[in-house]
């Protein structure tokens, strides 16, 4: 039985063979209890549309069935997000994922979600911008240094 927890993982072999891994923050399981308070379900179908991230390549403009974009702004940084179409719950518009995806040269390909958020054609916020960025920070200290 699935039990939400600190870090998703899930290992896969993409399409051009490279053996990628997503993790989540335990902040974006935080996100997603605020976003469903009641409700696991929709919790579990986003993770499981997330989990489409292990087979994510920057040169493909879809990830299994989703669409991703790079965060306008933030592709230096390596933010991107994962749009999620799907009606979940009382979101009929879906949601979003903000990942960061290291370099094709990092040793170790993991691909990180950050933030879980509303979908909206319009782009990231100020405060969403500023909330990636610190998790993202938090990834590059813990993991990367």
């Amino acid at each position: 039985m699935f039990t939400e927890s600190a870090r998703v993982d899930s290992h896969a072999d993409s399409e051009e063979g490279i053996l990628c891994t997503v993790r989540w923050l335990y902040a974006v399981v935080l996100d997603l209890r605020a976003l469903f308070p009641q409700d696991r379900h929709p919790r579990f179908v986003f993770r499981r549309h997330s989990l489409k991230l292990s087979a994510w390549s920057d040169g493909s403009p879809l990830v299994g069935d989703l669409d991703w974009r790079w965060s306008p702004g933030l592709e230096a940084e390596r933010l991107a997000e994962l749009l999620v179409p799907e009606p979940l719950g009382p979101y009929a518009g879906g949601l979003r994922l903000v990942f960061f995806a290291p370099d094709r040269a990092a040793a170790r390909r993991t691909v990180w979600g950050l933030y879980a958020l509303p979908l909206s054609p319009l782009p990231l916020s100020r405060t969403a911008v500023e909330i990636a960025r610190l998790r993202r920070a938090v990834v590059a200290e813990r993991f990367f240094s």
